[in-house]
């Protein structure tokens, strides 16, 4: 029955599993042999290798009485090694053990120039729970697919896998910034214009936003910077937002007709959206702060970027703005009563996370590679809570007191819980190894 179940799970183990047993050692040492009888004693595992070649380099294994250091090869099936070329390629030449899960009655494997290399077979090797888990985890539909059998590590490895997911969130994130300098001759001022303005688009006019702020060059935010009513025509025309008959709709509309032509510019082709927002958080009015940030702010790049505090940021975004839109939450539609219109706290600290940190964590790197400033920001910000990192709070009982914590819970459940990528993850290990 034991090895029925065994061969229903050969199909379901992928080769990554067997890379994550051999690494951690999570099968029977004692009395190992290969499958022509020589005694194994594994010195060192090998550094798994994520790169083309060999899985795991530089490992070295007793035979016998001698030492052999050298590559090791991974595979479910013996069969694998010649399905996959590497008797024919010479990068596996070197390779000392070829281990396979699946017994099987070869003696031997060979290299490119013919050279012996042995086999080992772990499947009668690795202790059924572990194989029992793993697949449980895998075919597990809840939304933590270890929540009904996960064990916790010590606190310091918590704290390790955290700091990962923290470089993990943000080096990803830097990426996309580090490719549009690259399309924007690396130009941080105009790369930062563009993801500052997809910030104040919030979650669901960001893309938009961004589109936005794409259409309108840098050079005219200077050229206007002092004429409130010249950028309201940009931005506002620009979003196809200036279509109501209202006076200062159309007012603001013949200025905008008289830029555009002026300056050659094209409306983007989708408004922002209104829908599921509260009228305070509309597009209308998210634009009147960012029209206020601009004409407010000088430098306000390199000031950040001079900043070492969170509450640093905060006085650059008190934005105060017009009287217009403190009674108007669009054109021609009014509040009940005047709002101060100021940005909360909670969306400065959104801007923070999303937008200025990744700036700052990318410019340090480039400028103070010692610098862990980023950190600091994250860790003198309040926390996010949404259903995501409740989710993994009230579960598995993490903590979540910061925006470092949040935001490395955030990296936990999109990269590693909803993708099921429980072999590289801390409990995953401690859960699926206890």
């Amino acid at each position: 029955c034991e090895a029925i179940v065994r061969k229903k799970h050969f199909f379901m183990l992928p080769e990554k599993f067997l890379h994550f047993v051999w690494r951690y050692g999570l099968f029977n040492h004692v009395s190992l042999q290969t499958t022509q009888k020589e005694s194994v004693n594994i010195v060192f595992p090998g550094i798994h290798n994520f790169n083309q070649g060999p899985d795991f380099k530089e490992a070295k294994i007793k035979f016998e009485e001698n030492v052999f250091a050298g590559h090791i090869e991974l595979h479910m099936s013996n069969n694998e090694w010649y399905e996959h070329g590497h008797h024919l390629d010479p990068q596996y030449n070197n390779c000392i053990l070829h281990v396979v899960f699946e017994n099987t009655l070869e003696q031997f494997v060979l290299g490119y120039d013919n050279t012996i290399i042995p086999i080992l077979c772990l499947e009668s090797l690795i202790h059924e729970d572990i194989i029992q888990r793993y697949v449980a985890v895998q075919e597990n539909k809840k939304q933590l697919p270890c929540q009904q059998i996960f064990k916790l590590p010590n606190k310091i490895d918590l704290e390790r896998f955290k700091n990962r997911l923290i470089a993990e969130r943000f080096s990803r994130k830097c990426q996309q910034i580090e490719t549009e300098l690259l399309g924007n001759n690396n130009d941080w001022e105009l790369t930062f214009y563009h993801s500052l303005a997809s910030s104040f688009g919030l979650k669901i006019n960001k893309e938009i936003f961004y589109n936005l702020s794409l259409s309108i060059p840098l050079q005219l935010l200077h050229k206007y910077k002092n004429d409130a009513f010249k950028l309201e025509a940009l931005f506002y025309g620009q979003a196809n937002l200036l279509g109501a008959k209202v006076e200062r709709a159309m007012v603001l509309n013949i200025e905008y007709r008289y830029l555009a032509k002026l300056h050659q510019l094209t409306p983007i082709k989708n408004a922002p959206l209104f829908l599921r927002l509260r009228p305070v958080s509309f597009p209308t009015i998210r634009l009147a702060q960012f029209i206020t940030l601009i004409i407010q702010s000088k430098h306000l790049f390199s000031k950040l970027m001079l900043s070492f505090e969170a509450k640093d940021v905060k006085p650059y975004f008190d934005l105060e703005i017009s009287d217009f839109w403190k009674e108007h939450y669009d054109f021609g539609k009014k509040f009940k009563k005047k709002i101060s219109g100021k940005l909360g706290q909670s969306t400065i600290d959104a801007i923070t996370i999303n937008t200025i940190v990744p700036f700052v964590y990318l410019y340090d790197q480039l400028h103070h590679p010692d610098s862990d400033r980023f950190s600091s920001f994250l860790e003198q910000i309040k926390p996010e809570h949404n259903s995501k990192i409740n989710l993994l709070t009230e579960t598995l009982g993490l903590h979540n007191t910061t925006a470092y914590d949040s935001q490395s819970l955030l990296e936990w459940y999109d990269g590693y819980c909803t993708e099921k990528k429980c072999l590289d993850c801390i409990i995953g290990y401690h859960t699926l190894s206890n």
